[in-house]
């Protein structure tokens, strides 16, 4: 009996989930959005009046500053996420970097000639760690 989840360490068969798994994602949001501006629209079209009496209650300096934060934390996080993977390399990439293949850089690693960090099954080398080992 085979194990079902070796059939997944096939790079070919990951990408194939992956991408399979994002679709669906993707469709659901689609359908899950469509029912939300489908009721809105329904409920605006049944109860107009409502809606004009609510508006009038609305406070927009909360809602600017709101959509602000909302944006702000939203441009921060994607600019830290930029910001790390910019100064962090896996192994691939740092081999590509040096020259030669990914055993090599590992050997490097397991050795302490190369500096890194190990987390989980993966190794995080940042640049300035590469620069030294390239003096």
């Amino acid at each position: 009996m085979s194990d079902p989840a070796a059939e997944h360490h096939d790079p070919v068969v990951a990408f194939e989930s992956a991408k399979l798994g994002l679709w669906t994602f993707l469709a659901t949001e689609v359908l899950l959005f469509t029912a939300l501006f489908a009721g809105y629209g329904v409920y605006r079209y049944l109860y107009a009046d409502a809606f004009v009496a609510a508006s009038k209650s609305l406070h927009t300096t909360i809602g600017l500053v709101n959509t602000i934060v909302l944006i702000t934390s939203s441009f921060t996080v994607a600019w830290g996420l930029d910001h790390d993977a910019a100064i962090r390399a896996l192994t691939l990439d740092a081999a590509k970097i040096l020259g030669v293949s990914e055993a090599d850089v590992i050997a490097s690693l397991d050795a302490g000639d190369l500096k890194g960090k190990k987390i989980g099954t993966q190794w995080r080398i940042t640049r300035a760690a590469l620069a030294e080992f390239l003096k």
